[in-house]
């Protein structure tokens, strides 16, 4: 498995030398700034959660976004009556009838009607914060993009599945009832390390960035630990190896 230079662009089945951390890594890996490694499949550092979206975690930040986003919304507008009149019991104004407005809730404590004021402003504030990040994320996963490949130019999505359920499937796993939990995938269809791409985009990008490599960025097999592992796990023999095995006997 060659390792190429990193670059801003679609680099499908080649692995990258980080040089902050000084050792090769898979396709679509990235590394951060902030948590100071390298993370499978990045999306994104967030910081609400005070970490990396990758691999690992994409399904429960998914899902975490969605659900927030529409328990907000769900909170904010079941409570929007009580909350029009808490706002004018705080406020002393009077409805149509010229009721007092607060007799509605004469069985309420002030304070109670402030907390529930505060609640109904924090669901609010959630719901507009949520819905753009929902509207961003969920058709990134339907096309099978990064926050970070949303930017790449240089090729069509190497990685598109051909439909909405399949590049889903990248991140839940297969369609199945745990897409629904925030549980580990039960059938998962990827390692994180190799990812199903256009064999054909993944053919060029391989033949253009293999001509560019340097002396310093090539490893021999043994060299390097990761590039040992993986050329074990996917069964890659050294060019040396080819060459003998091709050569007769005398």
């Amino acid at each position: 498995m060659p390792v190429a230079p990193p670059r801003q662009e679609w680099q499908p089945g080649k692995a990258t030398f980080c040089e902050r951390c000084g050792i090769p890594r898979p396709e679509r890996a990235h590394h951060c700034n902030i948590c100071r490694s390298c993370v499978l499949r990045m999306d994104h550092h967030c910081a609400w959660i005070d970490n990396c979206v990758g691999f690992h975690n994409h399904k429960y930040f998914f899902l975490l976004v969605i659900y927030a986003c529409l328990a907000s919304i769900f909170a904010f507008l079941t409570a929007l009556p009580e909350l029009w009149s808490s706002i004018a019991a705080v406020a002393g104004a009077q409805d149509a009838s010229g009721v007092e407005t607060v007799r509605l809730v004469r069985y309420t404590q002030k304070t109670d009607v402030l907390a529930f004021l505060i609640a109904g402003i924090l669901s609010l504030f959630f719901a507009v914060l949520l819905a753009p990040m929902v509207y961003m994320h969920v058709p990134l996963a339907m096309r099978n993009e990064t926050a970070i490949e949303s930017h790449y130019q240089n090729m069509p999505n190497p990685f598109d599945q051909g439909s909405r359920m399949g590049n889903l499937s990248q991140v839940f796993g297969a369609c199945g009832p745990d897409w629904l939990l925030p549980v580990q995938p039960f059938k998962p269809l990827n390692d994180g390390i190799a990812f199903q791409s256009d064999a054909s985009l993944s053919l060029s990008s391989s033949s253009e960035q293999t001509s560019e490599l340097t002396d310093s960025e090539s490893f021999e097999a043994g060299a390097c630990e990761p590039e040992r592992l993986w050329r074990r796990r996917y069964r890659v023999r050294r060019r040396e190896q080819h060459v003998q095995a091709a050569k007769p006997d005398p």
